[in-house]
Order: structure tokens, then C-alpha cells, then sequence
């Protein structure tokens, strides 16, 4: 089956479709979207929850020169964000370094979507970027472990579907990653703090035993540069952990 560019109705992962898309060298801009998806997964291993009417979105990139490719994380949150802010301008949106979208709902912050890249180093080198975004429902906050939100209740109950946000987000994709080609890391950068949850002097934590330091700004790989209390400063890279907040005493954890 020929799936390329197409809207299918179930399969395990787009982000594994999109692979063998990619290996049999389908160009940059590739993507395959399903309303279901059987084995869905997050950053670290996690299995992300696949509930039909929400977006599941993944797409092919190529692009040149490699340098920036550990910017695409970034790059995709922009895009995505961008592309949600114009659609529905009246809900408040927030990038979690590097790539979780945020939303500002009932009061609190809450998980509305996540990106995972996946890369390779075969012959035909390429890194797949799988969007799933909470359109319709968002999973059970206990189940995922953390507060999550929709776009429907989000919007005081006006019925949002996958459908309604595809078409926009890819050509937000498109348009960011050319942009990311032509105009480098600092237009990402740039535009990434328009939305960014981690200001610089934000204090944030991760790790088990907890670490804590307060954020200074992005990497020239698009790290969080973060200094702790004893005015050291380090990297923080998304393939080693989750940063999260840090906590004030008695909040709940959400991650």
C-alpha cells in the first residue's frame, strides 16, 4: 500500500510507516496521518494513549545543512504552536522545552500535545517527527501521569477534530522547516521564545535524586544551558531525561 501523504484509518505507529517511507527514499515533506493508531509512543519509551478524533501526524525530514537538524525538536514545536495559535487564537499555548505543548486550562498548565523524533543512520538519512495532538479527548490525566487537556474543552465544548488542524499544521511544517533550511537556528530560537515555558531564571528539575537549576537559555544545539546553586553551568539535552518545573512545596508533579 502506496500511504504517502495519505490519512489512513489505523496502523501500529505513523512514525514507523513514515520510516519505511524513508528508507525506500521518499523526499523531505512525507507524511502519514491515522485516526488510530495501536502502538502509539512517546519520548523515553512511553506509550502514548491513541484515542480516535485526536491527531496523530508524522512527517519526513531532510533537510540541509544536517548541523541543525538537533534543532527540528524545536522547529516542530513552533511550527505546531503556530499553526494552533492562528486557528484558535483564543486559548493561551506554551512550549515545554524541547518538545511538549502546553495549555493553559482551568487555571493550570496542561499537556495538549507532544512531538517525538526519530532518526537514523542509514543510507538515506533522515529524522521522522510524529505529532500527537489532543483534538477531541485527552487521556485520563491519572493514566498518562500528568495534567492533560483537549482543544475541544479547551474551547468550551466546540467539537474539534483531527481534521480541522491537519491540513494547517503541515503547511506550518513545511513553512518552518524551510525556514530552519534558509534563516538557521536563530529564527527558531526566536521564535521559540515567544512560547517558551522555560524563561531564562526559570528554575526547573529532572533526574532521580531530583536536581534543580535555574534555566539560562538555549545551546547553540538547542540544549537547555541551565546553572545550578553553586553557579555551575551545563547542557541539558532531550535524549538524557524530562525536565519539568520545579515544584513549590504541596503543587503536584506534572511532568
Amino acid at each position: 500500500m502506496n500511504y504517502a501523504n495519505q490519512v489512513i484509518d489505523r496502523c501500529r505507529s505513523t512514525n514507523d510507516l513514515v520510516k519505511e517511507l524513508a528508507e525506500k527514499g521518499y523526499p523531505h515533506g512525507t507524511w502519514v496521518s491515522a485516526r488510530a493508531q495501536e502502538a502509539g509512543r512517546g519520548r523515553l519509551g512511553r506509550k502514548w494513549s491513541s484515542i480516535e478524533g485526536n491527531l496523530f501526524l508524522s512527517y519526513l525530514t531532510r533537510i540541509e545543512p544536517r548541523e541543525r537538524w538537533s534543532w527540528i525538536p524545536l522547529t516542530t514545536a513552533v511550527a505546531t504552536v503556530r499553526c494552533l495559535a492562528g486557528l484558535f487564537p483564543e486559548i493561551s499555548l506554551r512550549i515545554k522545552w524541547p518538545n511538549d505543548l502546553w495549555v493553559s486550562y482551568r487555571g493550570a498548565d496542561a499537556k495538549l500535545g507532544g512531538i517525538l523524533c526519530e532518526g537514523t543512520s542509514s543510507s538515506h538519512p533522515y529524522i521522522v517527527v510524529g505529532i500527537g495532538l489532543n483534538c477531541r479527548q485527552a487521556p485520563d490525566s491519572q493514566t498518562v501521569g500528568q495534567q492533560a487537556a483537549d482543544l475541544t474543552s479547551c474551547l468550551g465544548g466546540r467539537a474539534i477534530h483531527a481534521d480541522d488542524v491537519r491540513a494547517p499544521l503541515i503547511e506550518s511544517l513545511n513553512d518552518s522547516f524551510g525556514r530552519l533550511a534558509t534563516d538557521g537556528k536563530e529564527w527558531v530560537a526566536q521564535e521559540y521564545e515567544k512560547w517558551n515555558l522555560f524563561s531564562p531564571g526559570t528554575e526547573v528539575a529532572w533526574g532521580s535524586p531530583q536536581l534543580k537549576a535555574t534555566v539560562v537559555g538555549l545551546g547553540d544545539s538547542g540544549e537547555l544551558i541551565v546553572r545550578n546553586s553553586a553557579g555551575e553551568v551545563r547542557g541539558l539535552f532531550s535524549e538524557e531525561l524530562s525536565v519539568r518545573p520545579a515544584l513549590k512545596t504541596g503543587e503536584p508533579r506534572v511532568q
